[in-house]
């Protein structure tokens, strides 16, 4: 039976034609040893390039050596496949996976990657077409291997969405042509589609304050093609809204607009005001103090002197800088009690690129804690979220566990020294120890392992309910969604489509979309109850020294 998550097993280095075809086979199938290492660690961009690095490996392999090397590329194909698909880019999977399908046609885990990676690129605008080649593929996977599963659910789900599909085509024609020659419209008049009403219910969270707010926003780059319709939703401090829907729906577009990168078409994202409730106006603390000048001027001249224009004239100046002075000082308050921050942490995000490669980590994640902090305050705080988180540095050569987070920061361990999975986790911690106000999480678990995975969720929900931090996390993955919301929003053609608390929407969705979302995930393996493994690592972790230990930034009333 194939697994999706399956290596290829691969064989040793076979021997070659010559020493030249011998060290290009040995080169290359340490590869390919190396790259699932790193896969089986989440580490899916570092393994796709040692794949790579494999075939090239391979080029340099000569006649007497072609059927060994045909063996290996094979292998190395098929891993590489797999790696693209999980790190999401599928047309480099159908790549790798077709490369295989050349060696062996009847490869049953190429057809079924080849498939499984058409079949997503077929949500994409533009690619619809892949859904028939994916539904081949896997109809041939199947005809190979009849008692595969996970290939009969996944033809089963392409072959209902198609169904789906021609049954809306078929409707829309016959809505186009009905009547067409009793006269009084257009032979040819479009139909506008009617989207679902909204199904929006209680969803809680009534004690918590409003901090971050979409109200009708509306967003596209081009006219013709709307991302974002009339959105509204709210985000409360201590509080996880959770949003998923299909690809293209626009949760990304979303996420960039709340925090600022983007702006709305029309519409607004409204900051909600934090800063207390001011006692004293600017111009009632003015007119105080000028009162308090004019009194004072009038007790060193005399009143016979304040008749005299100069002294008016200056007592007027007087009174004016006093308001000047009070309104600056007020508004200083008020930006000091206020200031409102947003992050966006991404799978996809630029920002962790930007991180320079010589920093050592202590500074990637301590220099966003609270400036309050001591230089060995903030040395303790780095170190505790390194041992919530988990993090943990291997021996390339052996695979064993080295040093503890304690010694890495005393040594100096660079940011740059580490692989593509482990530099995620530091992105992560670096935005967590920034504590703001809203934190938008848009597929934060992305090439995390399945160890690290349930505790940056707990650290997660630990900064939503002890620091008050209010948070939209995105996800297409529900197992994620269970794990951490208060509330589930599910997002379809620009709108939130539907929102409500989360065992009313999982159990009884209401809308269309939603509905069909949730019986297509129900039928993937391993997702018929949502929660999954994940849930059973993230019940485990309860009481987890590490992740209760004080490594919290700050806490609601701290300084930032």
């Amino acid at each position: 039976m194939v697994v999706l998550e399956e290596l290829a097993e691969g064989q040793g280095p076979p021997s070659g034609g010559g020493d030249g075809a011998s060290e290009a086979l040995e080169s290359a199938d340490r590869c390919r040893r190396e790259g699932n290492e790193l896969l089986a660690r989440g580490d899916f961009a570092d393994a796709c390039q040692r794949y790579d690095a494999g075939l090239l490996a391979l080029v340099r392999v000569g006649a007497g050596g072609a059927e060994a090397a045909e063996q290996a590329r094979l292998s190395l194909h098929l891993n590489a496949s797999l790696a693209h698909l999980r790190r999401g880019n599928l047309g480099s999977a159908v790549e790798h996976a077709t490369g295989a399908l050349a060696i062996d046609a009847c490869s049953v885990k190429a057809l079924y990657r080849r498939g499984s990676a058409r079949a997503r690129l077929a949500e994409h605008p533009g690619h619809e077409g892949e859904a028939v080649q994916a539904r081949r593929d896997l109809e041939r996977a199947l005809e190979l291997e009849p008692g595969n599963a996970e290939v009969r659910s996944q033809l089963k789900q392409l072959r209902s969405t198609a169904r789906a599909e021609q049954k809306e085509l078929d409707k829309s024609q016959r809505d186009t042509f009905r009547n067409i020659f009793s006269g009084g419209k257009a032979i040819y008049e479009e139909r506008p589609k009617v989207e679902p009403p909204p199904v929006l219910r209680s969803v809680g969270g009534e004690g918590h304050e409003v901090v971050l707010s979409a109200e009708q926003v509306e967003f596209y780059y081009d006219r013709s093609e709307e991302l974002l319709k009339e959105l509204d939703l709210e985000l409360r401090s201590g509080w996880c809204v959770g949003l998923f829907g299909s690809n293209a729906c626009g949760k990304s577009t979303l996420a960039r607009l709340l925090d600022g990168r983007l702006a709305p078409v029309s519409g607004k994202v409204v900051h909600h005001s934090k800063g207390p409730p001011q006692s004293v106006t600017p111009l009632a603390g003015g007119a105080v103090l000028g009162a308090v000048l004019a009194a004072a001027a009038a007790a060193l001249l005399g009143e016979q002197r304040l008749q005299q224009p100069p002294v008016l004239a200056a007592l007027l100046v007087a009174c004016l800088l006093a308001t000047l002075l009070a309104w600056a000082a007020l508004r200083w308050r008020r930006a000091r009690a206020g200031r409102f921050s947003v992050r966006l942490v991404s799978s996809e995000s630029s920002d962790k690129e930007s991180i320079p490669g010589g920093w050592k980590i202590e500074r990637v994640i301590g220099e966003n804690l609270p400036r309050g902090l001591a230089p060995a305050q903030r040395r303790e705080r780095v170190v505790a979220m390194l041992c919530a988180a988990g993090f943990q540095m291997y021996n390339q050569d052996t695979g064993e566990a080295v040093g503890t987070p304690a010694e890495y920061i005393r040594d100096g361990l660079a940011y740059g020294s580490l692989s593509g999975g482990q530099k995620h986790l530091m992105y992560i911690l670096r935005n967590f120890a920034a504590c703001p106000d809203v934190l938008i999480c848009d597929e934060l678990l992305g090439g995390l392992d399945a160890f690290r995975q349930p505790r940056v969720l707990h650290m997660l929900k630990r900064l939503q309910r002890e620091a008050g931090v209010a948070v939209l996390y995105i996800s297409t993955e529900l197992h994620q969604q269970r794990m951490v919301a208060d509330s589930i929003a599910f997002m379809s053609g620009g709108r939130i489509a539907e929102h409500g608390s989360l065992d009313e929407v999982f159990d009884f969705p209401r809308h269309p979309g939603a509905k069909e979302y949730l019986s297509n995930y129900r039928g993937l393996p391993g997702c018929q109850k949502i929660g999954g493994k994940l849930g059973e690592n993230f019940v485990a972790l309860e009481g987890d020294e590490a992740l209760s230990a004080p490594w919290l930034p700050r806490t609601p009333g701290q300084a930032a």
